[in-house]
């Protein structure tokens, strides 16, 4: 395929950013393992990087589904952005096709064990996803939910104690962070999952303005 796009930009007289690309969505863990990326990166422009649903309703318990370093209460094997661009550029991944992927929603948990907030407890069923829209409007600070922010996994959640449901997102501040790591890191730029779920264009202006 690398190699019919490119005859065709040449057919086409395509050069520069004209030309075709070449890009996947990819993940970390499993999916690496059974992948050649060090093979399969050579014939692609760009990788954008899922690093979010680390924690869904698969996972034995909570946690930061798109937290970009590991929760003081994760396990060893839990997963987390930076560890996965990390598994990239050990596998010669250039850190310019690497794009980081950030949650323009968030994942809820009920019937959570009320330790440490939440953060990283069992549960008993998976509560359901939420638009980040709905969160900033409807829930952050209200209906019982409160914001807190974990520093070491540099992550928002939200915990209402009543409930005991926990909900795992990225916000304004997460997002801005993880734009600042992207620059430090020579990264080739962020991409989301999903621009409907913004709000007011929030979360897409805190990432054009911290990569500008």
């Amino acid at each position: 395929m690398r190699d019919q796009l490119d005859a065709e930009s040449t057919a086409q007289k395509r050069s520069g950013s004209a030309r075709y690309i070449l890009t996947i969505a990819a993940a970390d863990r499993e999916y690496f393992d059974h992948t050649e990326m060090d093979k399969v990166h050579v014939y692609l422009d760009w990788i954008n990087l899922m690093s979010y649903d680390f924690f869904n309703s698969l996972t034995p318990t909570t946690g930061h589904h798109a937290g970009l370093y590991a929760s003081e209460h994760s396990a060893p094997t839990d997963r987390n952005a930076a560890a996965a661009v990390k598994q990239y550029l050990a596998a010669g991944v250039p850190a310019d096709k690497i794009v980081l992927g950030v949650a323009f929603y968030g994942r809820g948990f009920a019937g959570v064990t009320p330790l440490n907030n939440g953060v990283n407890q069992p549960y008993q069923r998976f509560e359901g996803e939420h638009p980040y829209a709905e969160l900033a409007g409807k829930l952050v600070g209200s209906r019982g939910f409160i914001r807190y922010w974990d520093a070491r996994a540099q992550a928002p959640y939200l915990w209402n104690s009543t409930s005991r449901t926990f909900i795992t997102y990225d916000d304004p501040q997460s997002i801005g962070i993880k734009a600042r790591y992207v620059l430090e890191q020579h990264l080739g730029g962020i991409m989301f999952w999903e621009l409907s779920q913004d709000h007011d264009g929030e979360l897409l202006d805190v990432i054009t303005r911290t990569l500008q």
